[in-house]
């Protein structure tokens, strides 16, 4: 039987779950980064994130390996018109 999470490892496993990234995530539920290693180390905090990543997969049908591939055929695509930020690049605004 799986052990609870205590409050602050809810926190962290909240934080994560939303993209958020270690240390960040420790500092939300802690107000420091020092434990974030061990917080993440945690069987009970590893369980619950591999749950939630496995939630994931299922709810969006998107695998990391399925990004990884829409990102390399942007590439390609990109390549192939002869602008290589194009599919890729962030939108922040007009290009001058």
């Amino acid at each position: 039987m799986a052990r609870k999470l205590t409050p602050i490892q809810k926190t962290f496993v909240e934080a994560r779950g939303k993209g958020i990234n270690r240390d960040q995530s420790a500092i939300l539920a802690t107000g420091t980064d020092e434990n974030a290693s061990r917080l993440e180390a945690s069987p009970t905090v590893q369980q619950e994130l591999s749950r939630i990543r496995a939630e994931t997969i299922v709810n969006c049908g998107v695998t990391k390996e399925d990004v990884v591939q829409m990102l390399m055929d942007a590439g390609t695509m990109a390549k192939a018109m002869a602008d290589p930020t194009g599919l890729v690049a962030r939108d922040v605004g007009p290009r001058i």
